[in-house]
């Protein structure tokens, strides 16, 4: 809106610009103010006839369900292109890898420690043996950490890359966790080392990810090869 207390004033509705005067036309107390986000009735000549200013009660509940409405929508086009039992295994996933302890080491005159796999990466990039988690920081797990988030994006691949060779991706966590096991072991030696609910919640859901996406690479292969048959 443009200000109308020095001239005719502009209101644009539905991307067409409309001239207006405030005389007998703005119905709300305060006057209006360029940005203000108002309500408009036009005449049958298609003239503004009546104006009033959106309640900022209402304005911000019509965001809102804007936003959840746009949230809803992109939520379903994500369920559609991955599948929900991918994305309840991905978030399991995630659960393993962050949250539940995954290796506990029980080390001679140290004590017993859990750490995330998360954590053990730290002690795999800087070489240091698992021990009990102190109060001082875990190291950062570096070039491992940069790895591992590059694998764990890897069931996403298909939300951007409209290939079937992108569902392969998904294997990549479980690729990963195999690949760093017998190291991570190694750093153990001299302790007892034990499983816990995050290297199993993981694996678990590594294993189907990777069998799902397989699955659908398949199919999709399949789905090719009949096409280009037909057309041949």
């Amino acid at each position: 809106m443009r200000d109308p207390t020095a001239g005719a004033g502009l209101v644009i509705v539905q991307g067409r610009q409309h001239l207006f005067g405030i005389e007998g036309v703005w119905k709300s107390d305060a006057l209006p103010r360029p940005g203000t986000v108002v309500d408009v009735e036009f005449d049958a000549a298609g003239r503004v006839a009546a104006m009033m200013a959106v309640p900022e009660a209402r304005l911000a509940r019509e965001q809102a369900e804007a936003a959840i409405a746009l949230a809803t929508t992109k939520g379903a086009g994500l369920v559609a292109r991955l599948g929900l039992p991918q994305l309840v295994a991905f978030a399991v996933l995630l659960l393993g890898w962050f949250w539940l302890a995954a290796v506990g080491v029980d080390a001679p005159f140290a004590g017993q420690a859990k750490v995330t796999l998360w954590q053990a990466l730290g002690a795999l990039n800087a070489g240091e043996p698992l021990a009990p988690v102190r109060s001082a920081p875990m190291p950062s797990a570096g070039l491992y950490g940069v790895v591992a988030l590059v694998c764990l994006a890897g069931p996403l691949l298909v939300l951007v890359w409209n290939d079937r060779r992108a569902h392969l991706a998904a294997v990549l966590p479980l690729a990963f966790m195999l690949a760093i096991a017998w190291p991570l072991f190694d750093l153990a030696r001299l302790a007892a080392v034990s499983l816990g609910a995050g290297a199993y919640v993981a694996l678990l859901a590594g294993l189907y990810l990777a069998l799902a996406s397989l699955k659908r690479f398949l199919v999709a292969a399949a789905r090719d090869a009949t096409v280009f048959y037909e057309s041949e």
